[in-house]
């Protein structure tokens, strides 16, 4: 079978135009504690001719626990169900940075080869939404439990060749680790609350116990 001769995945208007695709990026929480996990999802939107793709990402350091079963990216599709679901491929995470090529894919006989990237109706493709409950990238970053608090980011770019020219697409995912006084900031304040009104007591007792002898002392004269 010559699978060069075949039809692309993408059938519709424009589909045989250059491709320009942008990455979107939706994550669990944007403030957490250390040790508790991030759960990024990334969709691949656009339209027209793509091939060779792949993805790059950088935590930022000191951030991710490696080692913890919970630190894994998914991607891939199964051809099980339909259309198919993702995460048929998982891979650890590593704290310098991670690199996933988005070769193979759903195959239907007309098709030229494999792709990801193929028509769910005549406004989206597959990498716009989830298949089979699971986003097209699904990563889950275990944070280090002695993680520094402050601002961290994840860089991600998408590269992918349209037709004629090498293409780039980037995206800056942003979150905070909390820092103890964060993390208990309700305790701090009840307790606060609690030591200003104990403070106001010991006034009001003082005063009252100034007060009392300087009446008793008027009256008496």
């Amino acid at each position: 079978m010559d699978r060069k001769s075949g039809k692309s995945p993408r059938e519709f208007q424009f589909a045989d135009k250059f491709g320009n695709y942008g990455l979107v990026a939706r994550t669990s929480s944007d403030i957490m504690d250390p040790g508790e996990t991030l759960v990024i999802e990334l969709y691949i939107s656009g339209y027209g001719s793509i091939e060779s793709s792949k993805l790059i990402f950088y935590p930022s350091p000191g951030v991710v626990d490696s080692d913890d079963k919970d630190s894994y990216v998914l991607f891939g599709i199964h051809g099980k169900k339909g259309l198919g679901v993702w995460g048929a491929q998982r891979h650890q995470l590593h704290p310098d940075g991670n690199a996933i090529g988005f070769t193979g894919g759903a195959y239907k006989s007309e098709w030229k080869s494999p792709s990801i990237f193929f028509d769910i109706n005549e406004t989206q493709i597959s990498t716009e939404k989830k298949l089979g409950g699971f986003a097209p990238i699904h990563i889950n970053l275990k944070t280090k439990r002695k993680a520094r608090a402050g601002t961290h980011s994840i860089q991600f770019l998408f590269t992918y060749f349209d037709g004629s020219n090498w293409q780039t697409s980037s995206n800056t995912v942003q979150f905070t680790i909390r820092n103890f006084f964060q993390r208990y900031d309700r305790l701090f304040l009840t307790l606060g609350a609690f030591a200003t009104g104990l403070a106001i007591i010991i006034a009001l007792k003082t005063i009252i116990s100034w007060f009392i002898p300087f009446l008793a002392d008027c009256f008496a004269k």
